[in-house]
């Protein structure tokens, strides 16, 4: 019994010796625990700071794609605007392109024309400058036979009398003949 007692006592020491072990192992670790869990605590901290950031930055950055979006948007729509006032542009630049090239080539053919009627012109000055001279050398050389025929009919038909127009006689002739002259003079004149 004693024995027993003693066993059991041993048993009972066994079982208080294992749990101080267990205890100071339980100790030492739960030390250890603490100490992993507050730097794990700290770590988290940060990061949940960290995580706080960013989540931060995120709605900014968000908040800054929804501004692009929207200026893109506008951008897009007057890009359109300009894109289509451009082919307007284009198309009217085109009209007046063929209007300019319409036009040059009507001036180009109306200077053509006065080109021609210049040459034309020119050419008819020439000519009626020639005919002019022409007619002037003629002038000088009917009026030199003129001269001529009215000296030898001024001699010839000195004694005889001359007849006028109304059916008068008349005895000068040298008074006919000068009447002859100034209708000759007046029909040079005007040819001339």
């Amino acid at each position: 019994m004693i024995l027993e007692d003693q066993y059991k006592q041993a048993l009972k020491e066994k079982k208080l010796k294992e749990e101080a072990l267990n205890t100071d192992k339980f100790s030492v670790d739960s030390k250890k625990a603490n100490k992993s869990i507050k730097t794990l605590e700290n770590q988290l901290e940060k990061q949940v700071t960290k995580y706080n950031q960013q989540l931060s930055k995120n709605k900014e950055t968000k908040r800054k794609i929804d501004v692009y979006r929207k200026e893109n948007m506008t951008m897009n729509k007057v890009i359109k605007k300009l894109e289509k006032e451009c082919r307007g542009m284009n198309k009217k630049i085109t009209q007046v392109s063929n209007e300019n090239i319409k036009i040059k080539k009507e001036t180009d053919d109306m200077h053509n024309q006065i080109l021609a009627l210049k040459q034309k012109h020119d050419t008819e000055k020439t000519d009626f400058e020639s005919k002019m001279i022409g007619l002037k050398e003629k002038l000088k050389d009917t009026d030199k036979t003129s001269k001529k025929m009215k000296r030898s009919q001024v001699l010839d038909d000195a004694p005889s009398k001359i007849e006028m127009k109304d059916g008068e006689q008349f005895s000068n002739p040298a008074e006919v003949l000068k009447e002859r002259l100034l209708k000759w003079q007046q029909n040079n004149k005007e040819k001339k």
